[in-house]
């Protein structure tokens, strides 16, 4: 390995016999042999962005770029606060890109113009399948890769303390708020009721615009429950005003079997998740929910460099006691949850993987998961073109609900859809 002092030697001797022999002789200088790529541990290191093929201790640049959630979100936050940390231990930046929509976040990274993106599971699940906004000729199934499962904070069903909604059964004939247009609510919430046998023809569905109207609608009783975060601002604003904050137990497949095999058909991008952080008395005195998580993910495209993914992962691997107390939330980014491949239903990023074959914490289990999980999206891949065909033939058009029920009905009946756990 090439020192630091060395290396820079070197490149001084280097520069002078160029100018030397281009005034002595006018013609290029010969070649010479580079430095080798460092494997060393990220200190005082620079990292390359997704331009770099390669890095070395020499000519790393300085930062990555990340499309990550909007400003002020639980997203936007855990970056800023795992980015600071990270900088200190590597030396490296974490540019943030901000982006409104799930679409807004991927694209960059998609076109290269960023590195990594941060998503939610629901988003990442639709986004690989190829499913609600990205079923349209400009998208389809895209080859997305996991650098860093990140946890989520606790969503669960929130109602009024008065509502009378104590548990699933209760949400019979009641007001289910749904965000205009999100398939991730929509989702959610069928597979809900579904744990108790309830469908959306038992309940009464009132429409918002976003998350935060879903609270003001839960508040001001146009709408009875609606699945949303327990550290939102709006958890907070609800369990202060007169009617209070109450949260729906979600039972675990642990209580719930039956149940959740038809959950995991319609949301697989939930599992099953306690937690007592949040707004309102059932957190307190040592109190927890039991609710859904998603992962906070940062992902990539397939064609990350392999070093990149490497670098990011294993700064943010060396970074957790820096960083799991700058926001709350991010002490749960933990070892055990980067490995959590049970979670996912996409690869992880080649970079990624050497990293944790590295540590020796990547067993034979997960090598059978990530074969299966990139033959599942290289038939999807395939599969996309022929469904395309075959709905055309029926005179359905890609990016209408036609097709997306159309796309979702080939990918069960080819047994195409990566469900986590499997």
């Amino acid at each position: 390995m090439i020192n630091g002092s060395t290396n820079k030697k070197l490149i001084f001797i280097f520069v002078i016999s160029i100018l030397t022999l281009a005034l002595l002789m006018g013609c290029s200088a010969s070649s010479t042999n580079t430095p080798e790529t460092s494997a060393a541990p990220l200190t005082n290191t620079t990292l390359s962005p997704a331009t770099a093929t390669s890095t070395t201790q020499s000519s790393l640049p300085k930062a990555f770029k990340m499309t990550v959630l909007p400003l002020g979100s639980m997203g936007y936050n855990y970056i800023v606060g795992l980015g600071e940390a990270y900088k200190n231990s590597t030396g490296i930046s974490i540019n943030v890109i901000p982006g409104g929509s799930e679409i807004a976040r991927i694209l960059p990274a998609r076109s290269g113009e960023a590195d990594f993106c941060l998503v939610m599971g629901a988003s990442a699940y639709y986004a690989s399948h190829g499913l609600d906004t990205y079923s349209t000729e400009e998208w389809g199934p895209q080859p997305l890769r996991a650098v860093w499962n990140g946890d989520g904070s606790l969503t669960a069903i929130v109602t009024t303390a008065v509502s009378g909604i104590k548990n699933l059964s209760d949400l019979k004939d009641k007001r289910i708020v749904n965000v205009t247009g999100s398939a991730m609510y929509y989702n959610t919430h069928l597979a809900e009721l579904a744990l108790v046998g309830l469908t959306y023809n038992d309940v009464k569905v009132v429409q918002v615009a976003s998350s935060a109207a879903g609270f003001a609608a839960i508040s001001q009783g146009t709408g009875d429950a609606m699945s949303l975060g327990s550290t939102a601002a709006g958890a907070y604003d609800l369990a202060s005003s007169k009617n209070g904050i109450y949260y729906v137990p979600i039972p675990g497949p642990d209580k719930n079997p039956e149940g959740w095999k038809k959950f995991v058909k319609i949301a697989p991008f939930w599992y099953p998740l306690t937690r007592s952080s949040g707004a309102g008395p059932q957190m307190e005195n040592g109190g927890s929910v039991e609710g859904l998580g998603s992962p906070y993910l940062i992902m990539a495209y397939n064609n990350i460099p392999e070093q990149s993914a490497y670098l990011l992962t294993k700064g943010i691997w060396q970074s957790f006691d820096n960083y799991k107390n700058q926001v709350p939330g991010l002490e749960y980014w933990t070892h055990d949850q980067a490995l959590a491949y049970e979670q996912l239903s996409y690869p992880y990023a080649d970079g990624t993987v050497r990293f944790f074959k590295e540590m020796g914490v990547w067993d034979p289990a997960m090598e059978e998961w990530q074969n299966k999980q990139l033959k599942l999206e290289a038939d999807r891949l395939a599969a996309w073109n022929e469904a395309k065909k075959a709905a055309s033939d029926q005179k359905i058009k890609t990016g209408t609900p036609e097709f997306t029920a159309f796309w979702q009905s080939y990918l069960e009946q080819e047994n195409l859809i990566s469900y986590p756990g499997k």
